[in-house]
């Protein structure tokens, strides 16, 4: 997998091909970017980071009166989510009671590996991944990469914050094929051809992905 690209957003306003074949090419490739001159305020991002520090100094007791709920709105505590691969790898091998002469917990996980790539932080910019709603829409034109925070040893002892922004469809919007002659056209369909019975919607979608990430108490 190459580098995650920077691509400077001001450019936009004077060329708005460029920008957007460069967005393309990264949303193609990597799945990833960064954006520069992106428009948002180092004053506020600094305010949101101080407002996040202040609530996670809290109490958990107190933090727990706003868990997170099936609306994803809410606190969620320190492994509530569920899709660490490395969980999930060992729960299949013990429901499959894979024997351990055989390798078993770890039966799966020995024949994984992972094309890792680092995204520091890069100051004046925003990280931006796709997500697989996006390429569910484009029939796997543009990528949603697996990511992972992960603590390393010289960053573990210190907290971190981030500030997620998710951009997602309304609810009850049908997630067909976009309308565009570049996506691969793999079941001989023309664009915007399917199978009604197939067709799901957004919300659909995003309630599927909620449901397999979260632990609801």
């Amino acid at each position: 997998m190459q580098e995650i690209p920077v691509i400077d957003f001001s450019l936009f306003e004077n060329d708005k091909s460029t920008c957007a074949r460069e967005i393309k090419s990264a949303s193609e490739s990597v799945g990833f970017f960064y954006l520069r001159n992106h428009g948002i305020s180092d004053t506020l991002i600094n305010e949101m980071f101080s407002l996040s520090q202040k609530y996670f100094s809290l109490p958990i007791n107190e933090k727990l009166l706003h868990k997170i709920n099936e609306e994803n709105q809410g606190y969620s505590r320190m492994h509530q989510e569920i899709l660490d691969p490395k969980n999930q790898k060992i729960a299949f091998a013990i429901a499959l009671e894979i024997s351990e002469t055989e390798g078993g917990r770890n039966w799966f996980a020995s024949r994984h590996s992972y094309d890792r790539k680092s995204a520091p932080i890069i100051p004046g910019c925003i990280l931006i991944n796709l997500g697989d709603l996006l390429e569910f829409w484009t029939k796997g034109l543009l990528k949603s990469t697996k990511h992972r925070v992960v603590f390393r040893s010289d960053t573990c002892k210190f907290d971190r914050y981030s500030i997620a922004y998710f951009c997602h469809a309304v609810d009850d919007e049908p997630v067909i094929p976009i309308p565009s002659n570049l996506l691969a056209i793999n079941d001989g369909n023309k664009i915007g051809e399917n199978d009604s019975s197939n067709i799901i919607t957004a919300g659909q979608h995003l309630r599927k992905r909620l449901d397999e990430t979260y632990i609801y108490f």
